[in-house]
């Protein structure tokens, strides 16, 4: 996974979407897998495949992580136009992540943002 977030800092997505496919195929720790799909979806967003990273997201993961991939499915339903279910996808990453989380701010920051556009 290293070596991954080399080649996405190297501009080379396909590398990096190779290596974290490979860890989703071979590794048998649930939270590396947990990591690497959300680490496959997040380059999948950059490179506007929002569908397959949606799917990636869609896909059960431990419930640590459900704030993490609920923003992160917010940003792809946002890029794509869904701006109803990108709401609906802060929301639960909001609910999902501690009031004393920093990274709260962000996701709130993003629903915000979504709210003034109605």
């Amino acid at each position: 996974m290293i070596a991954a977030h080399s080649a996405v800092q190297a501009g080379n997505n396909q590398s990096a979407s190779d290596m974290l496919q490979w860890v989703l195929d071979h590794s048998d720790e649930p939270e590396v897998k947990d990591i690497a799909r959300l680490r496959l979806a997040n380059v999948l967003v950059d490179e506007s495949k929002y569908d397959q990273a949606l799917t990636l997201l869609n896909a059960q993961h431990a419930a640590s992580f459900t704030g993490l991939y609920a923003d992160l499915r917010g940003d792809a339903l946002v890029a794509s136009g869904k701006t109803e279910e990108a709401r609906a996808a802060y929301q639960k990453a909001l609910d999902s992540l501690g009031i004393q989380s920093a990274y709260r701010n962000v996701v709130q920051m993003k629903f915000d943002t979504l709210r003034e556009q109605q």
